[in-house]
C-alpha cells in the first residue's frame, strides 16, 4: 500500500527537504515502503601459519619469515601480509605459530584467484631477503581448519602454471584457515 502523506506548508520537516526520500514525497504526494537489502556481512580472513618443513635440516637460514598475499590474473594484489621471524625449530621444522590477517575480505578475493605464501630468510652474502621456496591455496579451497600446502621451486609463478615440487618429500607448509562468521 501507499501512504498518503497530509502535511501543511508551515509544518517543519524534521529531515533535510533535500533528501531522497523527501523529494519523492514533494514530487508524488506518497512515500513507499523502505526498501532493505540484505547484504553477507564481509568476512576477515586469518590464517595460523604453523611450520614449514625442509628435507635436509638448514636450520641455519637467518630470519626466516612467511610472506602472504593475494594473486589474481598473474598479478598481486591488495597488501602483502609478513609473520614474524620464526625463532622456533623443531626436527627439519621451522615453527611460527602465528596468526597473520589478510587485508582483503574472503568476499573481495575473487574466484580463481590464489593466496601465495613465500618463505624468505635473509642471505648475510647479498645482504637482502631471498625466497626459498612457495605455497598456495586457491580461493576456492579455503575453508575453515588445517591445510596442508605442497612447496614449489622458487621463482613464484603468479599465473600458476608451471609448478616444481621444491622436493619429493612429503613435507609441506602447515597452516590453519580462519574463516569470521558474518
Amino acid at each position: 500500500g501507499e501512504t498518503i502523506i497530509c502535511a501543511s506548508d508551515d509544518e517543519e520537516a524534521e529531515d533535510d527537504e533535500n533528501t531522497p526520500g523527501n523529494l519523492k514525497k514533494k514530487a508524488f504526494g506518497f512515500a513507499s515502503p523502505p526498501t532493505t537489502t540484505t547484504k553477507a556481512k564481509p568476512r576477515a580472513l586469518r590464517f595460523e601459519v604453523g611450520k614449514i618443513g625442509f628435507k635436509d635440516e638448514t636450520l641455519n637460514l637467518v630470519d626466516p619469515t612467511i610472506s602472504a598475499y593475494v594473486v589474481a590474473g598473474g598479478k598481486i594484489t591488495g597488501v602483502q601480509v609478513d609473520t614474524k621471524v620464526s625463532e622456533k625449530h623443531e626436527g627439519k621444522y621451522f615453527v611460527f605459530n602465528e596468526e597473520i590477517q589478510m587485508h582483503q575480505t574472503l568476499e573481495a578475493i575473487t574466484p580463481g584467484s590464489a593466496i601465495v605464501f613465500e618463505f624468505k630468510h635473509f642471505k648475510k652474502d647479498k645482504n637482502k631477503k631471498s625466497t626459498k621456496c612457495w605455497a598456495m591455496i586457491d580461493r576456492e579451497d579455503l575453508k575453515d581448519g588445517p591445510a596442508v600446502l605442497e612447496l614449489y621451486k622458487k621463482p613464484v609463478d603468479l599465473r600458476r602454471k608451471n609448478l616444481s615440487l621444491f622436493t619429493v618429500k612429503p613435507l609441506y607448509l602447515h597452516i590453519d584457515v580462519r574463516i569470521d562468521k558474518a
